[in-house]
């Protein structure tokens, strides 16, 4: 769901989060990031939500503000993964092109240490589950093109995860098999 806001309405809303929720800082691959940390029962009915503020220049489509916010749902240790993932798609990739949301993912796969990679893609196949759901649910709030986008993600992150982890050894080695599988995938569109 793409969703453009004014400039006013950023700087508004970031306030009252600010105020209410404090924010982090953090940085992954040469890109900082602030954000927010939103409790759960922000938006109950969306599981692990992460979402995205921007306001673009209708003309030049850059982006003049923006901040991003995740529910406190998501384990602590890979929220900044999941902002990563929604700033680069947002604010390194062209926001009219093909496959953001994969290249996105590919881009956060090439940086998340091993040992992660395997929890953060089941929490993000989860996620793509619920969303495909919801947009598929709730035509008045999503397009057909969202309900496409979110399948794809889920389709694609399955399809280069292995088998459930048995210990913390096979969850590093896991991630290794899931990035190999991912570079290798994705390697037709980081040539477009």
């Amino acid at each position: 769901m793409r969703v453009e806001y004014s400039p006013k309405y950023i700087e508004e809303r970031a306030k009252e989060f600010d105020k209410a929720y404090g924010y982090v800082n953090a940085s992954i691959d040469g890109m900082r990031a602030r954000y927010f940390v939103l409790p759960q029962s922000y938006s109950p009915r969306w599981r692990n939500f992460v979402k995205s503020y921007i306001a673009r220049d209708p003309e030049t489509k850059e982006v003049v503000s923006s901040f991003f916010a995740v529910a406190d749902s998501i384990p602590r240790h890979l929220r900044d993964y999941w902002v990563f993932h929604e700033m680069v798609k947002q604010l390194r990739l062209d926001p009219d092109g093909e496959g953001r949301g994969i290249k996105a993912e590919s881009i956060v796969l090439d940086v998340i240490p091993d040992e992660l990679a395997y929890e953060y893609v089941v929490g993000r196949i989860d996620y793509f589950q619920g969303l495909s759901i919801r947009s598929w649910r709730s035509p008045s709030n999503f397009t057909r093109e969202d309900f496409v986008n979110a399948v794809e993600m889920r389709d694609f992150l399955t399809s280069i995860s292995p088998q459930d982890a048995q210990d913390e050894a096979s969850t590093i080695v896991m991630g290794r098999e899931i990035k190999k599988r991912a570079r290798a995938s994705l390697a037709p569109l980081k040539s477009k």
